[in-house]
């Protein structure tokens, strides 16, 4: 089910404890700007299209992790997207521009998140 409506049923009073779906939903809702909506369905609506490397850590008699590490949606993907919305000019570029800061910060949020489970696994 969707976020948005689980959160919206409550307009905007308190969910209460006993409603764990509503709950999950409000900590994953995401609130997002009206002038930015068309640069963030791009974002999403493109997560399939996203690559990933398989690292591999450990070995020996220790623990053994293999990790996908995220790569940068590709740009033809997003070309793409941007013609089946009709998107052109400096409207296409904005999308475009938005799309790779967004890309880019969860690149390096998905990194630190790799690191911190590698430094649990592994105890460095």
């Amino acid at each position: 089910m969707m976020d948005a409506p689980l959160v919206a049923k409550y307009q905007g009073r308190a969910i209460p404890d006993t409603d764990w779906e509503a709950l999950d939903a409000q900590s994953r809702y995401v609130a997002v700007e009206p002038w930015l909506i068309t640069p963030w369905r791009c974002w999403n609506e493109l997560a399939g299209e996203r690559l990933h490397t398989q690292d591999v850590f450990g070995g020996g008699m220790g623990a053994v992790r293999g990790i996908p590490r995220p790569q940068e949606l590709p740009y033809r993907a997003v070309q793409e997207w941007c013609d089946r919305n009709r998107l052109y000019g400096e409207n296409r570029e904005f999308v475009i521009a938005c799309v790779r800061i967004l890309d880019a910060n969860f690149i390096r949020l998905s990194t630190i998140q790799i690191k911190q489970e590698l430094k649990t696994i592994f105890g460095k």
